[in-house]
């Protein structure tokens, strides 16, 4: 976990998304889900996601596209980078005004902007990322560090603020949004190239791609889905990984109560961090959907659900590890067979997502 001082425009910014209209139906609730999601990061991705809103409600923007369904459905069916996006701009278009929403909206961009002025345009988490990156490259000048971020205009944003700190040559990324052949460009910059340095990917960088190499992972921001947790660190404890070199996963520690109320339950609840979910799989099935819908409703009911969430996998595991005979579970067993497990994932690339 990397603390960081929070200045107090960004905290009021953060607190005022978190804040939102309560919303009337499933679509206004992923609405709302999305304001709390942007509430961390960057000011000008949560600005573009507000004053794109602010245009569509006052018909500046014409809405097109087609009728949406469950959001709750579409999200825990766990789609590509690419899906999610068209799925997240579908709702931001058609969903309909919360109570309120336009005066919301605008003292939001105000609270955005004036975030903006005190903090040179960029968040203290950037600030807090891109110092601990330069640390582990000054401890360690043949270090590679993949930072992964839920969007792609996100990715945008941190690499170039990155960029400025330690220069152009030494980041790469790559998101679902660039062509194919640019994708692979930027990959092998960060595969071959030593001076490169730094990898930061969207969601598309946990499919198919093996950075066992890499001395860290640090989480920008953290999924909803567990499995999207996993999958994330999956990309470094690959086949090839020195299995005495554990994965390190770095998460900001930020003020919205959303993200720390899925800090709780990727921590606390699952050990994600630390413990493969494997041998969880039928436990998890059911809960999916479950974590979904506490997502979009916000985090009195994330914190809720983590604490059931902790004590079926504390059930789970002691059923595991009774059935096996091995009495309380080996922490050194443990981390042997998850590696093992992520061994097997990587040979066989239909297990991966």
């Amino acid at each position: 976990e990397l603390s960081y001082q929070v200045p107090d425009a960004e905290k009021n910014a953060i607190a005022h998304l978190e804040a939102h209209p309560q919303p009337g139906d499933d679509v206004q609730a992923a609405l709302t889900a999305l304001y709390r999601q942007k509430a961390s990061g960057s000011p000008l991705v949560a600005l573009e996601l507000l004053v794109a809103r602010k245009k569509i409600l006052s018909g500046e923007i014409e809405v097109e596209g087609e009728p949406i369904g469950k959001p709750e459905i579409s999200l825990s069916s766990d789609p590509g980078p690419e899906e999610e996006d068209h799925l997240w701009q579908q709702i931001v278009a058609r969903a309909p005004p919360l109570p309120g929403e336009e005066e919301w909206l605008q003292t939001a961009i105000q609270k955005i902007r004036s975030w903006m002025e005190t903090t040179v345009g960029c968040s203290a988490r950037f600030r807090a990322v891109s110092g601990w990156v330069q640390s582990v490259l000054n401890k360690d000048k043949n270090a590679k560090v993949l930072v992964f971020a839920g969007d792609g205009k996100l990715v945008e944003d941190f690499e170039d603020h990155l960029s400025e700190k330690i220069g152009h040559h030494r980041v790469a990324h790559i998101h679902h949004r660039m062509d194919e052949v640019t994708l692979a460009h930027e990959a092998i910059r960060f595969q071959k190239q030593r001076a490169c340095a730094v990898l930061v990917s969207d969601e598309l960088g946990g499919e198919g791609r093996n950075f066992q190499f890499a001395a860290a992972v640090v989480h920008l921001d953290l999924p909803w889905s567990p499995a999207r947790l996993e999958q994330r660190i999956g990309r470094l404890d690959r086949m090839g990984r020195d299995p005495t070199r554990s994965v390190l996963s770095v998460v900001p520690s930020g003020s919205g109560r959303t993200e720390m109320a899925l800090w709780g339950l990727h921590c606390r609840s699952l050990d994600v961090f630390q413990r493969s979910l494997g041998g969880l799989e039928f436990m998890l099935a059911p809960l999916h959907a479950k974590i979904c819908a506490a997502f979009l409703a916000g985090p009195e009911q994330l914190e809720t659900l983590s604490q059931e969430v902790a004590a079926k996998v504390a059930e789970e595991r002691g059923k595991t590890a009774s059935s096996q005979g091995l009495g309380a579970p080996d922490p050194e067993l443990l981390a042997e067979a998850a590696r093992q497990a992520n061994s097997l994932r990587a040979a066989d690339p239909e297990q991966d997502g």
